[in-house]
This record gives C-alpha cells, structure tokens and sequence, in this order.
C-alpha cells in the first residue's frame, strides 16, 4: 500500500514539472504578447517632416526599436489606411477634429495613461478637450495656426487678411488648401461668421464665395500651395504656420512672409493616437511618454518652428521660436481666433456645398 502510494505521489510530481515546463515554455515564446514587453518595431505615420531631425533616430538607439514611419499630407488618406487596416499602424498623429471622427467610427483604442507619465507635462488648456474629455484616445502633440504665405514682391506687405485673397489683383494667384473646413473657414472668416457656423445661410454665402475660385486649380494639398508661392506660380497660400516659418527660413534669398491675418485665424492641436488594433499598443504608449521627455518635446518645437503644448518644455526651447509672434500669436489675435469644432447635422449641408464647388 505505501509502495503505492510513494508511486501515485511520484506520477503526480512529474506530472506537475512536465506541465510547468511546458507552460514556462509558452510563456517564453509568447512573451512578446505580454502588455508591457516592448516590441521589437514600431510602425508609425505622421505629416511629412513632422518630427525633429534625430529624434526617431534617438528613440531607436535608447530602446533597441525599430521605428518604420510613412508620412502623408491629407488625413482622408490616413483614415482610409486606418479603415482598412486597424492594425497597420501602431501611432498616427492627426488633428482634433479627425480624433472626433475616428473616435465616432470607433477607430481608436483607449490609451492607458499609467504608461505616459510625461502627460503631466502638457499645458493645462490643452488637456481634456472637447473631442476627447479626459484624453482618452489622444495626446496633444504640436498647435499652430492656419495663416498665409504670402510672396511680398506681388502683395501689399504685412496687410493681407481673408478678405485680400478675392481682391481682384490676387484671385487667380491663390492656393487654398483642399480642406473642406479650412476653406470654407477662410470664406467664413472673410465674411465675419464663425469657423463653426451651423447656419445654413452663412455657410452658403461661404460657399458661393469660394466660386469665385477655380477649385480644381485653387484648392491644392499643402506641398503644393507651398512650393506655388515658392515658384511664383501663386503669391498667396493658405497654409500652416510650422511648414511657412520653415520655408521661409529656408529660403532667405526670398520676399517671403507668414502672415495671420487680423481677422483671426483657426488654431489647431495635432494629436497623437493609437489605432484599435496596433499590434504593439504599448510601444506606442511608450513612444508617447518619449516624444513627451521636455528635451524632447522642446526639439520637436524649436526645430520645426511649431507652438509646444507641452509646458514644461518652455525651458528648453530655442528663445527665438518661444518668443515669436508668428509662432505665438499675440493676445488680440488668439482671441479673435477659434479651434475648430464638430458641427453636428450641420457636416450634410457642408458635404453638399463643398461638392458643388468642384462641378463647375
């Protein structure tokens, strides 16, 4: 009987090895599934020159990561990718009013902010905004204004305004940008309504005065306003301040202006998200945290001539850019200025008349 019993306790303690090996085995292999195992790459998207040179480098060193990145210079783009594919892209970054619409197609996965410490270090008035309380699914990334570039050798100097860009002198040399609420925003703007107007009414008279545009001709991406002006092909564009001052300070040898028209103007926050299905959604966290460092963040600023949301990085940041109005509008224009909202029932009525403009 105790031979028996020493046997059946023998079986079972072998037994029990046997599945604690194989399950350790398992567990080993599949470590990488782990939610906090870095992955070895990350697969990310961004506006085209819209990190500091060496910092993707930086972060590749310090990790052991690879980083692939694509740029693109249209978010129809990127959320079409996103759409037929949640689990091509590990982090994107995109505007407000796309984490609103991405969030309402249930695109995004909710970030764990235990993973992001240097949130802290964002600007209380870009926290918790009003496409994403709490920032569930978003992190403030780079804000700026939409203004214009202007070629001096062609324009009034420093007295350009929306209005200016249907003066007679100008009309066939102006590039808009092919986005619906930034064009229209102009038009808006030029009228004295709202960027965010719901009334049918304005937002028609905004849209029967961007006809007086040639839309297949006038309304371009943002490369291509750009590199108009530059060629003297246009004399204004509509464009983002970071992608202006850059050109600008490029190209010294040029009459070149950016210019936020007295008006006021839109002023936007870039933000970085995670796509629902990233495969290395933790990386991605972790990639945040980093791009949030305040050296980091201050690079990120200075060299692309960007405003900074992150607040603790004003101490690192290049004085000239931190100190510039064109980077940091004056008080008078930021409070004529608004930040883009979703306009609800209203979207039909914009769809419709954008539409229209391209039929002519």
């Amino acid at each position: 009987m105790k031979k028996q019993t020493i046997y059946l306790l023998f079986t079972l303690f072998i037994g029990v090895i046997v599945v604690a090996a194989v399950l350790g085995y398992y567990l080993l292999k599949n470590d990488k599934n782990d939610k906090h195992t870095l992955a070895t790459e990350l697969n990310i998207a961004n506006w085209e020159d819209y990190f500091a040179e060496g910092v993707i480098e930086d972060f590749e060193a310090e990790y052991g990561i690879s980083v692939n990145l694509d740029t693109y210079n249209d978010e129809e783009v990127i959320l079409s990718l996103v759409q037929s594919d949640l689990g091509k892209y590990d982090f994107i970054v995109v505007s407000g009013l796309f984490v609103d619409k991405m969030k309402k197609l249930k695109l995004l996965a909710e970030i764990d902010l235990e993973n992001i410490p240097n949130y802290s270090n964002i600007g209380a008035g870009f926290q918790n905004p009003s496409y994403d309380p709490n920032n569930q699914s978003s992190i403030p990334y780079l804000w700026g204004t939409t203004g214009l570039l202007v070629n001096n050798d062609y324009t009034k100097e420093n007295e350009i305004g929306w209005q200016d860009l249907w003066d007679k002198e100008y009309v066939n040399h102006v590039r808009l940008l092919n986005d619906q609420r930034e064009a229209m925003g102009a038009s808006l703007k030029s009228l004295g309504h709202s960027i965010n107007s719901e009334d049918k009414k304005q937002i028609t008279e905004a849209a029967n005065k961007l006809k007086e545009f040639n839309a297949k001709e006038s309304f371009v991406d943002l490369d291509q306003g750009n590199d108009d002006v530059l060629t003297d092909k246009a004399w204004i564009a509509q464009t983002y301040s970071g992608d202006a001052l850059e050109l600008i300070d490029e190209n010294p040898d040029r009459n070149l202006d950016y210019i936020i028209p007295e008006e006021g103007t839109v002023i936007w926050v870039d933000n970085m998200v995670i796509p629902r299905d990233a495969k290395n959604k933790y990386t991605a966290e972790i990639f945040i945290n980093y791009l949030l460092r305040p050296e980091v963040s201050a690079k990120n600023a200075s060299e692309l001539w960007y405003a900074n949301t992150n607040q603790a990085a004003e101490e690192y940041m290049d004085q000239e850019v931190l100190n510039d109005p064109k980077v940091y509008p004056p008080k008078k224009i930021i409070e004529k200025s608004e930040k883009f909202t979703p306009i609800g029932e209203s979207q039909t009525i914009y769809n419709e008349v954008w539409e229209e403009l391209f039929v002519q």
